[in-house]
């Protein structure tokens, strides 16, 4: 039996708000830009806004999701936690036709957040982990075009990842927290 997972995104268009039901069969993983990609299961992708892991070591990678749906491609914000740890993907997406005459001023940014301030843990243009424009995947395919892990340790268990555009002034943020087991 093949898996699959149902995403239903919040796709913000410039007048309204649409939510379809996406299939997603495949999740792939592309490491700071690489041309190869690799795959991953697809039962670790989780829209969940709390995630269990049990390496004590992990870091949250902030990643670019490119989202395959029949409508046209659309864009996402996620986090690679590495081998074999829930991969969450934020529920708000954009059209990719809306970004791309500016996906390269595009800014990708995980933080901490504890007591209500959030500590910026990575910043990466998005031009840094999406080396290949011409991308663009299959419907009912997830790739996660993920940066250098952040260099400062993560002391906390409230993580933030995010998307800026600051061309259409907006943002697509995830916040989700992280039980050890």
């Amino acid at each position: 039996m093949e898996s699959s997972f149902l995403y239903r995104p919040h796709v913000h268009q410039s007048d309204k708000v649409i939510t379809p039901d996406l299939i997603i069969r495949s999740l792939l993983i592309s490491q700071k830009g690489a041309m190869d990609m690799a795959g991953a299961p697809i039962e670790l992708l989780t829209t969940a806004t709390e995630i269990q892991v049990n390496n004590p070591a992990f870091k949250p990678n902030a990643a670019l999701a490119l989202i395959g749906a029949g409508g046209g491609m659309l864009i996402g914000v996620g986090s690679d936690h590495g081998q074999a740890i829930s991969k969450p993907l934020g529920r708000a997406a954009w059209r990719y036709a809306e970004i791309a005459d500016h996906m390269d001023r595009l800014m990708l940014r995980s933080s901490v957040v504890e007591n209500g301030i959030a500590t910026l843990l990575q910043e990466d243009s998005v031009a840094s982990v999406f080396l290949k424009p011409d991308l663009k995947p299959e419907p009912g395919t997830v790739i996660f075009c993920v940066g250098p892990a952040p260099v400062a340790e993560p002391a906390g268990r409230l993580f933030e990842v995010e998307l800026k555009d600051p061309v259409l002034n907006r943002s697509l943020k995830h916040r989700y927290s992280v039980q050890q087991v």
